[in-house]
Parts: structure tokens; C-alpha cells; sequence
């Protein structure tokens, strides 16, 4: 066992003392392999390059208002399949390839671009193809070129870091866990914004966000010029975009009518309060812009600045938190949490900054005296993250629980706490009182016809019992699986979730062991401390499904819809914190259980990169 430990230690000595002859090796390896993986079957079937079927294709058939060609391929292999066609519109495409068996094919097809690319790699007989009459088949080709694929290439890369960063841990243990933390969240990230063409339509009100992120820089006073906006072209459904050659085109396409999107400025230039949870955002499109760069790389240019700005603000979380530091690593990871962060959004920003704020409160209960640094990064984090939802205000009631002796004197400790419910009342005031004084008559349109935040009102004034006995129900069923089931964990939006529950289970694994390996440090949590944590995450937890119900909800509706998964994120690392104690322990290394939640993540992230990124829509 020691000379295997000896040879172990040897081995991430020498990656450590030789990085730049490992990277290097890494890369030529990943080149290798993403060649190998591109093109051995073209290799194995000995196929020609490129088959053109212009003279083979026999329009059939007209019938229920379609166009039904039938195109002989000779028994051909099919790497990819070109289907040249003219429309003036979207529509959907079905391709019926016989080849020991019919196997069919379902693509929807976007009217700006003139072709169709499957990937099908099998043979062929014949290819029967169904259109609408107004749409033209005008070629059919067959292409077996060598193709070299960078998102395989980058997960092949990103697992040399990962490597790197195990030697990290291996000999330095949980001081090195943020650079693990940081490699797996841009590395999985940046995979996915490379792999996905530059359109909105995957998260969340995504194209709102952008458009914010565009505009709201600005006062009131603008306005956007609808005609040939670039905007109706960023909402092309991404399903009709699945190979990496439309994403190609896609891009091309928006790059051209990039120059169609502007906006006609009445007055003023300022920023308004709740502008400034998209400033950051808006400053790095806007400096590409004026750079000169193309409309695709500068919308992927801005989610990766972006995406490398939350990271670096929860590694730095990590880094600074003197305890519990595993808990932070597997919240932090979440892939429902990496997805959002690729998209257009403001939850992230509030999901980072919520993450460093307790990385401070760890501190907080850790040290011998406050930092008033400290005090004053967790007070900015939290009002940050109230810049568009005033929800999660209550946050900032936690420091209450500071004891006295952490501050200079009692007296300085009476003031901050003071000054804490003072500010804390101001945050809330920005979400209650304009609810309270003056409802407004409306409410979210996405919610139904009937959506009116004054009615909603004094139907709960009015039907208190059965509002309340909704509520308690609603509440109860639905929070938990918000905040830690499937659907927080493993739900992306509008591509769906992973099918499967084993990833889940991995999660959970990750999340017990996190949690046990916490309980082996010391508890500095009090009871006090849990029971009014409990009550502040209980409170928000009532403000998101209330606001919920009031803005989101038609008057009187019997349930409440529109609460997602994401607003529950904000609130997992406090609550988990109630499940710190001394009685839970466990008898492994931090660089084991460290090696573990790493090893679960990487899988979990390595099939959903390849299940829900890069073979639907990246080959």
C-alpha cells in the first residue's frame, strides 16, 4: 500500500512539476482521438466523399397537401445527408431512409437558410422525402468528408484540466477545490455556448433578458425599430438547428442581418436601478460591438465574459469560505445552475452573489472578530440579488444572528443590527408597498387573460380561508422538489430533462457526502442561529409563491403556476446549513471525498453534454 501510495504521490508530482509538457501532451491526445472519433467509420466503410443525387430524385406523389420525392442512393453510406430546397417559410421535413429497415427522420427547416443537413451515418437504399407543395427539393447530396469536431474536442480537453486539477486536490486537498470547481463550471459551460447556434429560445424569457441586456442600459425614452428586426430571427426554434453545419449557417444568417437591429434614442443615456443587474452584460456586448466583431462571436463572447465572471465569483466563494467549503463545491455545481449561466438571465448574478454572501456568513461565525469588508461584501451581495426580486431581502436578517462578541464593542453590534432591519425594510419596501398602495391591473400576460395583481388581491382579502388553505397546500407539494428534487437539478428549460434517475442519485450522493464531511468539521452554527434561519427561508419561500400568485395567475385560480425551480436556488446552501452537526461523521480523507463528488460531477456532466448538447445538436 505504501509503495502504491509513494507511486501515486510520484505520478501527480511529476503533472504538477511538468503542467505545461502535460497540457501539451493533452492536446495532441484530444486531436487525436476527436479524429479518430469524427472519422473512423468513413475509414471502416472505404466510402467516397461526395455523392451528388441531383438526377435521381423523382417527385412521386402530391397528396394532403404535400410533396413526396423518392431518391435513389445506390446502397451508399450516409454521413451526412444535404437536402438542397426552396421556401418562403418554416416547415417540417420527414425523410424515410430505407436501409434494413425503414428509419425515419423528423427536422423542421428554417426558410432563410436552402438546405437540410442529417447526420444518419448508416447505408442507404433509397431516401423518400415529405414536404409541403410549396416547398421545392432541388438537390440531394451525400457527404463523407473528414470533419473534425471542437466540442468533442473541448470535453476531451476539459478532462485533461480536470485531471490537472485532481492533482490539485491530491496534494493540497480542499485548499484547491475552487480551481476544480471553476475548471468544471466555465470548462462545461463554455462547451455548451460553443455547441448551441447563437440564437435565444433555450432558457427561461431568455430573449427578454437579451433584449434588456441590449437596451435597458438606457432610459425610458428609446425605442426599437421593428421592421427586419434581428430579434424575430433569434427566436427561430432551436430544434431546427441540430447539426453543427446549420449552426454554422444560423450563424452566418444572423451576422448578415445583424446591422437590421438598432435603436432610435429619444434622450438620455442614464442607468436606471434596475438596469444595473444587466450593466455588466450590457457593457461587454456593447465593447464588442464596438469592436467591430460579428454579431454570432459577440453574443457567445458575452455568455462566456459572463459565464467567467460568476465563476470567478463562486471560486472566490469557495476559496475564501474556512469551512464547509464542500457543500458551496456540489450547491455551486448544480447543472440546472451551469445552464442558466450560459443563457441570458439576471438569476445567475443573484445565484453567485447569494453563493459568496454565505461563503461570508461562514466567516462571520468562523472568526474571532468581523472583517467590516466582510460585513459589507454580504450586504452588497444580498442587496444585489434584490435589484429585480426584493425576495430574497430577508437574507440580510441573518447577520442578525451575529453574536456580539464577534463585533469591537456592543454598541457597534447594536448599530450594524439596527442599521440591518432598517435596510432590510427599505429592500422589502421596493417589492410591498407599491403592491399594497397602488396594485397595478394588470399583471404577467404569460400567466392568462386574467391576470390582475389589484383583483388577485382583494379576492385573497376577500376568501381568506380558501386562499390560505391553497396556499398551505401549494406550498407544501411543491417547495421541496423546487429546491432539491429533479427539477431543480436536472430540468433545462426548453430542452427538457435528462431521462434518467441514476444522474439524480449521483447528485444526491454528492450532496450526502458533502454534507457528512461538513458535520466532521467543527459546527459553529447554534441552534438559535437554525431556528431563525429556517423562519428567514421560510419567509421567502412564502414571498415567491405569493408574488407568484398575485403577478403570474389569473383571479381566483385554484393553484399556482409559474414557480420554477431557479427561484429556489438562492435558498439551498442556508437551509443545508440546519443539517450541520457533530453527531454525523465520516472516517475518509478530504482528498478522497473530494476525488468522489468530483468523479460523480464529471460523470453527470459528461452525459448531459453529450445526451442534451452535443449529439442532438452539435454533430
Amino acid at each position: 500500500m505504501k509503495k502504491r501510495n509513494n507511486k501515486i504521490a510520484s505520478f501527480i508530482d511529476s503533472i504538477l512539476n511538468h503542467k505545461v509538457l502535460f497540457f501539451c501532451i493533452g492536446i495532441v491526445i484530444s486531436i487525436i482521438i476527436t479524429l479518430l472519433i469524427c472519422n473512423y467509420k468513413i475509414v471502416i466503410h472505404k466510402t467516397n466523399k461526395y455523392v451528388e443525387l441531383k438526377d435521381k430524385i423523382t417527385l412521386v406523389s402530391q397528396e394532403n397537401g404535400n410533396n413526396i420525392y423518392l431518391i435513389g442512393t445506390d446502397g451508399e453510406y450516409v454521413k451526412k445527408l444535404f437536402i438542397y430546397y426552396k421556401s418562403n417559410e418554416n416547415f417540417d421535413m420527414t425523410i424515410d431512409n430505407d436501409s434494413d429497415g425503414t428509419i425515419e427522420y423528423n427536422n423542421g427547416c428554417f426558410y432563410g437558410f436552402d438546405v437540410n443537413v442529417i447526420n444518419t451515418n448508416r447505408y442507404s437504399k433509397s431516401l423518400t422525402i415529405t414536404v409541403p407543395n410549396s416547398v421545392v427539393i432541388d438537390n440531394v447530396v451525400i457527404k463523407n468528408n473528414i470533419t473534425f469536431n471542437k466540442s468533442i474536442l473541448f470535453i476531451l480537453l476539459l478532462l485533461f484540466c480536470i485531471i490537472y486539477s485532481f492533482a490539485l486536490i491530491y496534494k493540497f486537498g480542499l485548499k484547491k477545490i475552487h480551481i476544480l470547481f471553476f475548471i468544471l463550471y466555465v470548462g462545461v459551460g463554455t462547451i455548451m455556448i460553443y455547441s448551441y447556434a447563437s440564437i435565444n429560445g433555450f432558457s427561461w424569457d431568455d430573449h427578454i433578458h437579451f433584449d434588456n441586456i441590449i437596451n435597458d442600459i438606457y432610459l425610458d425614452e428609446h425605442k426599437i425599430t421593428e421592421s427586419e428586426n434581428i430579434t424575430r430571427y433569434l427566436s427561430v426554434n432551436f430544434v431546427f438547428i441540430d447539426t453543427v453545419e446549420e449552426k454554422q449557417m444560423m450563424n452566418n444568417f444572423l451576422n448578415v442581418h445583424d446591422n437590421n437591429y438598432y435603436i432610435d434614442h429619444l434622450s438620455g443615456s442614464s442607468i436606471g436601478y434596475i438596469s444595473l443587474a444587466y450593466l455588466p452584460a450590457s457593457i461587454l456586448y456593447n465593447s464588442f460591438k464596438a469592436l467591430g466583431i460579428s454579431f454570432s462571436i459577440r453574443f457567445m463572447l458575452t455568455k462566456l465574459s459572463m459565464l467567467i465572471i460568476y465563476g470567478l465569483i463562486i471560486a472566490y466563494a469557495i476559496k475564501r469560505a474556512p469551512k464547509y467549503k464542500l457543500i458551496l463545491f456540489v450547491i455551486s455545481l448544480m447543472p440546472t445552475g451551469i445552464y442558466i449561466a450560459v443563457n441570458f438571465n439576471y438569476d445567475t448574478l443573484i445565484f453567485a452573489s447569494t453563493i459568496l454572501a454565505m461563503s461570508m456568513l461562514i466567516n462571520f461565525f468562523d472568526c474571532k472578530k468581523v472583517s467590516t469588508k466582510d460585513l459589507l461584501i454580504y450586504i452588497l451581495c444580498i442587496l444585489f440579488g434584490t435589484i429585480n426580486k426584493a425576495i430574497y431581502a430577508p437574507m440580510l436578517l441573518l447577520l442578525l444572528m451575529i453574536p456580539n462578541e464577534k463585533f469591537k464593542s456592543k454598541k457597534q453590534s447594536k448599530i450594524f443590527k439596527l442599521s440591518v432591519i432598517g435596510l432590510t425594510i427599505l429592500a422589502l419596501a421596493t417589492f410591498i408597498l407599491p403592491v399594497l398602495i397602488s396594485p397595478p391591473d394588470s399583471g404577467d400576460a404569460r400567466g392568462g387573460d386574467d391576470v390582475n395583481v389589484a383583483r388577485q388581491i382583494k379576492y385573497i382579502v376577500h376568501n381568506p380561508v380558501t386562499a390560505t388553505k391553497m396556499f398551505v397546500t401549494e406550498i407544501g407539494k411543491g417547495t421541496l422538489d423546487r429546491m432539491i428534487g429533479p427539477s431543480s437539478f436536472l430540468f433545462f428549460a426548453y430542452l427538457g430533462g435528462i431521462r434518467t434517475n441514476n444522474l439524480y442519485f449521483f447528485f444526491l450522493i454528492a450532496l450526502f457526502l458533502s454534507i457528512v464531511y461538513s458535520c466532521k468539521e467543527k459546527n459553529i452554527f447554534s441552534l438559535k442561529f437554525k431556528i431563525f434561519n429556517i423562519l428567514v427561508q421560510i419567509g421567502i419561500v412564502m414571498f415567491i409563491w405569493l408574488s407568484m400568485y398575485l403577478c403570474f395567475n389569473n383571479v381566483g385560480s385554484p393553484g399556482i403556476a409559474g414557480v420554477q425551480s431557479r427561484y429556489f436556488m438562492p435558498l439551498i446552501i442556508p437551509v443545508l446549513f440546519t443539517f450541520i452537526n457533530n453527531k454525523m461523521n465520516i472516517d475518509i480523507s478530504e482528498r478522497k471525498i473530494a476525488f468522489i463528488i468530483g468523479l460523480l460531477y464529471l460523470i453527470i456532466y459528461i452525459h448531459f453534454l453529450l445526451s442534451l448538447c452535443i449529439i442532438p445538436y452539435a454533430l
